[in-house]
């Protein structure tokens, strides 16, 4: 026992444990980096949300949180995210670098610090076998659940890893991991304003487990779980009252502007059809830790299951159909349910239990995964209904020479007449979002026919995106002359 307290606590093996997770996130963060850099530079990122997010990373230095002009409008508005004024806070320590490159070296933390969170909470299972540790955290990381939402950008993303940091820093004993913990924590909960809910349940299910266990329940879970509720609900008051049109989110994507006057018998069937057949990823690790519940009567297990069914139950009634299918980061609340049997055992719950707690988890996350690659990516195995159904396409980062020329093209796109009567594509619009004008860009290319009239030129990505060729096509037909401008993805097209 002491020696899996030594090892939780970061005492065992500390150079070499150190320096192998240290290596193993570093190439986590460069292939993760390199993904994004691609995503911008190569296939065209979308502006709802990773240009309009790389926009605030460099530019939300300021109260109130403002949005580019061509969204309008407070952030706030739709998320309580104080990390924006944060980060754009830190951008100006780099006032020279591209809004897009700042985003992505940032955004590409999130996975490393999965692996990491997982690492240090895998210390009792894997005590003197390193190798192992960092095998079987890399397959927790890279679950169904972390491969959907790798190829969308999205600041949900950090939530999980940062709530499995401070989970794993709790773990230990020391002041300085405590502190530690407190800033993990509080940087979570800034991510969005029902963070600190999330968080709740978590934490919850851990204290009534160690009330269970031995009528004791420790301080630091019961005052993380109660500063986590009450930032929730002071954010939630503070958006619905402070901020115009403040609020909403819930009703626009969840409840309906009419709560639940949306829902239909049929909605529900072919909602659930879809789970069945196309989120095999996040139900299958559900499954396996529900049935294993079930089978041994485990009620440690049955929490794990049960912290995932508010979440569940309201994404299957959502009125947004990207909330309602899963999609995405959608999906980024239920990662600890499906790591939990790793949870009980960072946190001592194991006992005797700690075999089979390990093989339930590795066969949760590595069916997890390979439903992902047969059913999403895999040719002829399922229809997809992923952001990117090919992903090793775009590992390799686009060349600094394309980024410069990029870079450089924009520039001048900005000082040239055309500009400003142009219209552009969501790849564009998300290196040039500051620069846009309302009318300039719209979500999914839907310009009004004044717009299109208006408009002298389109400005594009040569290649796009497979759910938007279409409407480019069309767009297209208006602006049939098409000029590529060298060294870059971009072309412009003139009537």
């Amino acid at each position: 026992m002491n020696a899996i307290r030594n090892d939780l606590s970061g005492g065992r093996g500390s150079i070499g444990s150190s320096a192998a997770i240290a290596v193993t996130c570093l190439v986590l963060y460069f292939v993760y980096l390199g993904y994004n850099l691609g995503y911008f530079y190569t296939t065209g990122a979308a502006v709802y949300d990773a240009g309009w997010f790389a926009w605030l990373m460099q530019n939300g230095d300021h109260w109130p949180l403002a949005n580019p002009a061509v969204i309008g409008g407070n952030f706030f508005a739709a998320h309580v995210s104080p990390i924006f004024l944060l980060i754009g806070l830190l951008s100006k320590l780099a006032p020279s670098l591209p809004g897009a490159l700042w985003f992505c070296a940032i955004f590409s933390l999130w996975l490393p610090l999965l692996a990491l969170s997982i690492f240090r909470l895998l210390g009792s299972g894997f005590t003197g076998n390193l190798l192992l540790r960092i095998g079987g955290a890399l397959l927790l990381t890279l679950s169904g659940l972390s491969l959907s939402m790798f190829a969308f950008p999205h600041i949900e993303s950090f939530i999980e890893p940062l709530l499995l940091l401070t989970l794993a820093l709790l773990c230990g004993a020391g002041r300085l991991r405590l502190w530690l913990a407190v800033l993990c924590f509080a940087a979570m909960l800034s991510i969005r304003e029902d963070a600190g809910l999330h968080a709740f349940l978590v934490l919850a299910a851990l204290s009534l487990l160690s009330w269970r266990k031995s009528r004791h329940v420790p301080v630091r879970l019961a005052a993380f779980a109660a500063g986590g509720a009450a930032y929730s609900a002071a954010a939630f008051a503070v958006q619905a009252t402070l901020i115009p049109q403040g609020g909403q989110a819930l009703d626009q994507i969840y409840l309906g502007a009419l709560p639940f006057a949306h829902l239909t018998w049929s909605l529900l069937w072919t909602r659930a059809a879809f789970w069945a057949l196309d989120r095999f990823y996040i139900f299958v690790p559900l499954g396996l830790l529900l049935f294993a519940a079930c089978k041994d009567r485990d009620f440690a297990l049955l929490l794990g299951f049960a912290i995932a069914v508010p979440w569940l139950a309201l994404s299957f009634i959502a009125i947004w159909p990207f909330a309602g299918d899963l999609w995405g980061y959608y999906c980024f609340p239920l990662t600890l349910p499906c790591l939990w049997p790793m949870l009980l055992l960072g946190f001592g719950f194991a006992g005797n239990e700690r075999a089979r707690w390990l093989r339930l988890q590795f066969a949760m996350a590595a069916s997890s995964s390979a439903a992902f690659v047969l059913l999403g990516l895999l040719p002829g195995m399922g229809n997809g209904t992923l952001h990117d159904r090919a992903p090793w396409r775009y590992l390799a980062p686009p060349s600094i020479a394309k980024i410069r020329c990029t870079q450089a093209a924009l520039a001048e796109l900005r000082q040239d007449k055309v500009f400003p009567n142009a219209i552009v594509d969501d790849g564009v619009g998300s290196l040039l979002l500051g620069s846009l004008a309302p009318g300039q860009y719209e979500n999914f290319l839907r310009f009004t026919p004044a717009e299109r009239a208006r408009a002298t030129a389109f400005i594009r990505f040569t290649r796009p995106p497979e759910n938007l060729e279409t409407r480019t096509a069309a767009i297209g037909q208006i602006f049939p002359a098409c000029t590529a401008l060298t060294g870059t993805p971009i072309e412009i097209c003139r009537k």
